[in-house]
């Protein structure tokens, strides 16, 4: 199971908001690794077409152990005002990788099974 590592906030003033976004997954195989790796790229399809995104994986076979560095930048006209509703748009990337990353284990899992039969 995914768990966030670190989440920082970078704002460059009156011009966007770049969130850092570490994570990790432990007891991960070889081949799922792979497959995931792969489908991090569409993650960007389940976010806001405005902002912009970078990603970083390593992955540690001997530790079965997946990271990954997730960057996105949100242009400051996209960011309210209002702290609370700002708060909520940023955590809502972060709550959104995590739904994604988890489907696409189950979809990985589904596809696992019925190959292996």
């Amino acid at each position: 199971m995914i768990k966030l590592v670190d989440a920082k906030i970078y704002k460059n003033k009156d011009i966007s908001t770049q969130l850092s976004i570490k994570f990790e997954d432990k007891e991960i195989s070889k081949e799922l690794y792979t497959f995931l790796k792969e489908q991090l790229y569409k993650f960007k399809l389940y976010i806001n077409n405005e902002y912009s995104m970078k990603f970083d994986s390593y992955y540690d076979e001997s530790l079965k152990l997946f990271l990954i560095d997730l960057n996105i930048i949100i242009p400051y006209f996209l960011i309210p005002k209002d702290p609370e509703k700002s708060t909520d748009l940023i955590m809502e990337p972060i709550m959104v990788f995590q739904l994604f990353y988890e489907a696409q284990n189950q979809i990985f899992k589904k596809n696992y099974r019925k190959n292996s039969h």
